[in-house]
């Protein structure tokens, strides 16, 4: 029994045995670090304030991380949107859905001569041209936040890592466009709604390599409902290739000539 007048025990997090309100205390204290930052250095254009991360931070490792956390906080700071990480990460993958799922439309409006292997070198010119003008944005971007220093908004570029990276990223480049390749001619004679939906199925071997091989998930539980998601899913591509069928017509009546 507790006694008179003493406090109640602090509710204890799962996550790593600090208090709620501890917890709260951080995030509270989070939320003002960044703020004050804001008000410090809006465009970020003082180049000797060093940010300082206090406790229960999360440091950004540049990359899509930086451009998510990015984003949260300027709708955390401007517009008073608490939004996580993973919230907008989803939000994100959302967007990328409906532009993904509608790469392939501008092919049915190519011309019977650019059909199939014929829309590649117009979809690689149009990815060429998109990849140059976001790293034109993003040279743009750091200009403006360093005050024209070219050496620091060099420096604040993502880094290419061209020792590490060259023949992965070559290799995943080059199974992509082969991949790629097989889409346009799927859809050239599946059609989108059937030839594009059934390419998808390539989240089924990504989810087996990730299983099997990177072991991204260990429990059986877990194992098991993505199979049966994936049984799912093939039943769902079938159904789609048997809608593209042509019906069976009926035998062509027989002509007799007469001499």
């Amino acid at each position: 029994m507790c006694a008179a007048g003493a406090s109640p025990p602090a509710v204890q997090s799962r996550n790593n045995g600090r208090s709620e309100s501890q917890e709260h205390h951080d995030a509270v204290r989070r939320n003002e670090h960044e703020i004050d930052i804001e008000k410090q250095d809006p465009k970020g254009l003082k180049k000797g304030l060093k940010v300082i991360p206090v406790p229960g931070s999360i440091g950004s490792n540049g990359g899509a991380e930086a451009i998510v956390n990015s984003m949260c906080r300027h709708l955390r700071i401007h517009y008073g949107i608490d939004i996580s990480t993973r919230q907008m990460g989803l939000i994100i993958a959302g967007f990328g859905s409906m532009w993904g799922g509608s790469v392939m439309v501008p092919l049915h409006f190519a011309g019977e001569k650019a059909q199939g292997l014929g829309f590649v070198f117009s979809f690689a010119i149009g990815a060429t041209t998109v990849n140059i003008l976001v790293w034109i944005i993003c040279i743009l971007d750091a200009l403006r936040r360093h005050g024209c220093d070219c050496v620091a908004a060099f420096a604040s570029l993502p880094p290419l890592h061209l020792s590490k990276l060259f023949i992965p990223g070559s290799i995943s480049g080059i199974l992509w466009s082969i991949g790629n390749m097989a889409s346009m001619i799927s859809v050239t004679y599946l059609g989108e709604g059937v030839g594009y939906s059934m390419t998808q199925s390539a989240m089924l071997v990504s989810g087996l390599w990730g299983i099997f091989l990177f072991k991204e998930i260990t429990n059986p539980a877990a194992i098991r409902g993505w199979l049966a998601s994936a049984c799912l899913a093939i039943a769902g591509i079938l159904l789609l290739s048997s809608n593209h069928l042509p019906p069976p017509s009926a035998p062509a009546p027989v002509v007799k000539h007469s001499f």
